[in-house]
């Protein structure tokens, strides 16, 4: 400002100056005015000013891309860490599969073996009572054959025969002993070609027409049997209830209470199977059923 109002006073005075002598004057002004600039305490100050703006600036910068370098590592590890969670939930997941099929063929294992245990001990047990009943037939022969010679010694052979006209024959307590036998044979025969639905409904023929033979017992017991191979575990339990209430003297009571257990166990009434075979040892300590029963207690899981 200072150089305009020199000028303007200068054009005002009158005075027309030549170019050449306005230039020399306008560089004198301009030199004492840098001059004074340079001498002025404030251009300092001003410099610092702005040389602590920019290093602030850059401070920033350098903070934010701290920062952001931070949250990018952050973000890596998160998804590290998610993929390691990934692994590790499929890790689980296919242990608790190897569980499961563990258990379930464990508990086949135990149904299919704890079958062959149970035919296997039937086997045992029907050829003594086969054996047994041959013995006790032959016998019962011995003594008629004996009373028919006492008689035929005494004489006595035609008013027995008269006296005894209204009895029925012999034969015919035979045949139908014959005809029970092969009809249990046939349904065995049905039971051990793995035809358990039709072995039920011959063994509860025989069980319905005949049911104070000695046979029907056995039917009774093959038929509860018959459903446990066919899984229908509660049937098969209901069948060795039936065996239990009607022939309660039975030997072959001991045995129901076996395949009740065995059926408990398919039903995963691990308890119930324990507490069963437990009564079973308790009732009948000195049968086969009651050793097989304690076997199986062992085995369970």
């Amino acid at each position: 400002m200072g150089v305009m109002n020199f000028l303007s006073h200068f054009c005002r005075s009158g005075c027309r100056p030549r170019p050449g002598r306005l230039v020399l004057v306008v560089g004198v002004m301009l030199t004492a005015v840098q001059a004074a600039q340079a001498d002025s305490p404030a251009a300092p100050s001003a410099r610092e000013d702005s040389a602590i703006v920019l290093a602030q600036a850059d401070s920033s910068q350098s903070a934010s891309r701290s920062d952001a370098r931070a949250m990018v590592q952050l973000m890596n590890q998160l998804d590290s860490l998610n993929v390691e969670l990934n692994k590790l939930r499929g890790k689980v997941e296919e242990l608790n599969n190897s569980v499961l099929n563990a258990e379930k063929r464990q508990k086949d294992m135990y149904l299919d073996l704890d079958t062959r245990l149970r035919r296997i001990e039937q086997s045992t047990t029907d050829t003594a009572a086969e054996s047994q009943k041959g013995t006790s037939a032959l016998s019962d022969l011995r003594g008629r054959i004996e009373k028919l010679e006492q008689a035929a010694a005494s004489g006595a052979g035609p008013a027995s025969n008269a006296a005894g006209s209204s009895s029925p024959p012999a034969g015919a307590s035979v045949n139908a002993d014959e005809a029970v036998r092969r009809a249990y044979e046939a349904a065995m025969q049905k039971y051990r070609d793995g035809d358990y639905q039709d072995a039920i409904q011959s063994f509860q023929a025989i069980v319905e027409q005949y049911p104070g033979h000695p046979f029907a017992v056995n039917a009774q017991y093959w038929t509860g049997d018959s459903y446990y191979q066919l899984r229908a575990y509660r049937s098969a339990i209901d069948a060795q209830k039936k065996l239990i209430e009607t022939y309660p003297n039975s030997p072959k009571t001991a045995d129901a209470m076996l395949n009740m257990g065995s059926a408990l166990v398919g039903l995963g009434d691990i308890d119930g199977a324990r507490q069963t075979w437990e009564r079973l040892i308790a009732t009948y300590p000195g049968s086969r059923a009651a050793a097989n029963a304690g076997e199986r207690i062992k085995r369970l899981p």
